[in-house]
C-alpha cells in the first residue's frame, strides 16, 4: 500500500497556519520565530534566490552542478503533488518519514512561540531547516516565496544571493509598479552581501537594483556567459534557460571558491526540474506540461510554441488559482492554442466559468473539475495537449497522467 502524499502532521500545520495578514511585520516576526525553532540557523551556509520567474530552474542547475554527494540542501516552493519535492538533499527528496518526523519537532514547538504565529512557507522553512541540521549539510539553497525585503527567506542567514527576472506578480505585496517590485526583491541580500543579476532583468530593472543594494554595500555582479560547449547541452527545454543556467553557473562558482567546495560546470546538463516545458508522452499523445501563472511566463511559453508546434495542432488546458491577478494571463489564452478547456475545481482554483466569461471565446471551454480532463480531450492524437497555469492544475494533471499511465482511461471524447 502506498504513502499518502501528505505526512499528516504536516498537512495539520497547513490547516492550523494561515498567511498573516500585515506583511509590513513580516520580518521581526520571522526572527522571533526561527529564534525559537532554528536559533543555531547562522551555522548553515546559505545561498538565497529570487524573482518572478526561473528561481526555481536556477536553483535546480545550481544544486546539480555543486551536488557530488556532498551535502548540498535545497528548498523550493510550490509543489506539484507531493511537499516532500520542496526539500532535497544531495538531489533526492526527503523522505516521508523524514518530514513527518520534522514537522512533529516543529509543531512541538509552535506552543513556545505565544503570539508569534508562523504562516505554513515559515513553518516549511522551519522543517527544512531541522533536516538540514541533522542530514549535516554543507550548503543550502533557499528558493525565496515571493519576493525580498518581504519575503521569509530573507530573514534567513547568508550573504550570497541572485535575482533571475522580475515582472507582475504580487503586486499586493510588492507594490504596483516593476520598480517596486525590483526594488523589493533586491532585498533578498542583505548589507554587505554578494547579488547576481540574471541576464533576464532589463537596463531599467539594472539601474533600480543597483540604487537599491550598491549605497547598502552590496556587490552586484552580472551573470558569467555561458561556456559555448554548453549551448546546445542544457537539460531544460526554451531558450529562456539559458539565462537561469548562467545565473546558477555564477552562483555556483561563487560558492565553490567561497565554501571550498567542487564545482562542476558540465553537471549542469543534470539538473531536472519537472513541468518546466516538460514533454510526457501517453500513447501516442504528447502533453507539454509548464508552470508558467503570469503575464510573463506565459509570453515565454508563447514563444516556445511558435518555435516548436504548429498553432492549429494545440489544445490548451489551463487553469488559475483565485488568489492570483490572471486577467492579463486569460487576454494571452487565444494566442497560446485556437481552442482547449479552462479548468476549475482544484486547490485554490478560480472557477471554469469565470474564466471562460472572461476569456469570452467559445472555443475555450469551462470544465468544473480536473476529473472531466480526459473526457474533452480532442481525438486527434498528434495534438499537443498545453497544460499551463496554476501549478496547483499542473500538479493534478501529473497525477493525472500517472493513473491513466497505469490504467488508461476510456477514449476521450471530441472536443467540438
Amino acid at each position: 500500500m502506498s504513502q499518502p502524499v501528505w505526512p499528516p502532521t504536516l498537512l495539520a500545520l497547513l490547516k492550523q497556519l494561515t498567511p498573516p495578514p500585515a506583511p509590513t511585520a513580516l520580518v521581526p516576526r520571522c526572527r522571533a520565530f526561527f529564534d525559537i525553532v532554528a536559533p543555531d540557523r547562522a551555522t548553515l551556509p546559505i545561498i538565497k534566490v529570487a524573482g518572478t520567474n526561473g528561481k526555481g530552474s536556477t536553483c535546480a542547475m545550481l544544486e546539480a552542478c555543486l551536488n557530488n554527494k556532498q551535502g548540498i540542501g535545497l528548498f523550493t516552493s510550490p509543489h506539484l503533488v507531493t511537499p516532500r519535492e520542496r526539500i532535497r538533499i544531495d538531489g533526492a527528496m526527503v523522505t516521508f518519514d523524514e518530514m513527518e518526523d520534522a514537522a512533529r519537532r516543529v509543531a512541538d514547538l509552535l506552543t513556545a512561540c505565544g503570539a508569534v504565529k508562523p504562516s505554513f512557507f515559515e513553518a516549511l522553512i522551519a522543517i527544512a531547516l531541522d533536516l538540514f541540521r541533522r542530514r549535516n549539510v554543507r550548503l543550502a539553497v533557499f528558493e525565496a516565496g515571493v519576493g525580498g525585503y518581504n519575503d521569509a527567506v530573507h530573514v534567513l542567514p547568508g550573504d550570497l544571493a541572485a535575482l533571475t527576472t522580475v515582472g507582475f506578480d504580487h503586486v499586493d505585496r510588492l507594490g504596483p509598479t516593476l520598480a517596486d517590485i525590483a526594488r523589493d526583491k533586491a532585498g533578498i541580500v542583505p548589507d554587505g552581501g554578494t547579488l547576481v543579476l540574471g541576464p533576464g532583468l532589463s537596463a531599467d530593472d539594472h539601474a533600480v537594483v543597483r540604487a537599491e543594494s550598491e549605497p547598502r554595500g552590496v556587490t552586484v555582479i552580472a551573470a558569467d556567459a555561458l561556456p559555448i560547449d554548453l549551448n546546445d547541452r542544457l537539460p531544460l527545454a526554451g531558450h529562456h534557460q539559458h539565462d537561469n543556467a548562467r545565473t546558477a553557473l555564477t552562483l555556483a562558482r561563487l560558492a565553490a571558491a567561497r565554501f571550498d567546495l567542487p564545482f562542476s560546470p558540465s553537471a549542469v546538463r543534470n539538473a531536472h526540474w519537472p513541468a518546466r516545458l516538460e514533454q510526457r508522452r501517453l500513447g501516442r499523445r504528447t502533453f507539454l506540461l509548464d508552470v508558467a501563472h503570469n503575464a510573463q511566463g506565459l509570453d515565454v511559453l508563447s514563444d516556445y510554441l511558435d518555435q516548436t508546434t504548429p498553432f492549429d495542432k494545440r489544445f490548451l488546458i489551463y487553469g488559475a488559482a483565485e488568489d492570483k491577478d490572471y486577467r492579463a494571463c486569460l487576454a494571452t489564452i487565444p494566442r497560446l492554442a485556437p481552442r482547449g478547456i479552462l479548468v476549475g475545481g482544484f486547490y485554490r482554483a478560480a472557477p471554469a466559468e469565470l474564466l471562460t466569461k472572461r476569456v469570452g471565446n467559445e472555443s475555450f471551454m469551462a470544465c468544473n473539475t480536473p476529473d472531466h480532463i480526459g473526457t474533452m480531450l480532442p481525438r486527434d492524437e498528434d495534438t499537443t495537449m498545453i497544460v499551463c497555469g496554476s501549478v496547483f492544475l499542473v500538479g493534478t494533471v501529473v497525477s493525472l497522467l500517472d493513473a491513466w499511465q497505469a490504467e488508461p482511461p476510456t477514449q476521450p471524447i471530441p472536443h467540438s
